[in-house]
């Protein structure tokens, strides 16, 4: 039996090894393909597990297949003072460190958006995107 322990998608990683990608283009078509090999190989699997409820939804939606998110979290010694508005602002700084990957979305960020987090437009707060990684 075959189960995946999934932490990453192998075809963003590629993505973002490649650099720079222009839709259409070669490194677009090489990615589209390994993310249809991915799919396909991980449906031969027996079962799943993920690390969080957004890969779990991610791999339902877009792979179709069910996992079991088990929480991969520190011990509780390294302390938690990490706030959503925190890492919103760290995915801002690298937002350059993640273009490759912005090229694969359907629709170009917002301003003030990340791959994972955007600014609520009623309230202002920052929020979890829906359709993150």
């Amino acid at each position: 039996n075959l189960i995946i322990d999934w932490h990453n998608l192998g075809f963003t990683m590629l993505a973002l090894a490649l650099g720079p990608i222009n839709k259409g283009g070669l490194k677009y078509k090489m990615i589209a393909i390994f993310r249809y090999l991915e799919m396909k190989c991980a449906q031969l699997a027996q079962g799943h597990l993920c690390v969080t409820h957004a890969m779990k939804d991610y791999l339902k939606r877009d792979f179709k297949i069910n996992a079991t998110p088990l929480h991969d979290c520190p011990p509780i010694f390294f302390g938690s003072s990490d706030t959503i508005e925190k890492r919103h602002h760290l995915f801002i700084k690298l937002k350059h460190e993640f273009a490759a990957a912005e090229d694969l979305l359907s629709e170009p960020l917002e301003e003030g958006s990340t791959l994972f987090t955007q600014r609520c437009k009623k309230s202002g707060k920052i929020i979890s995107r829906q359709d993150r990684p």
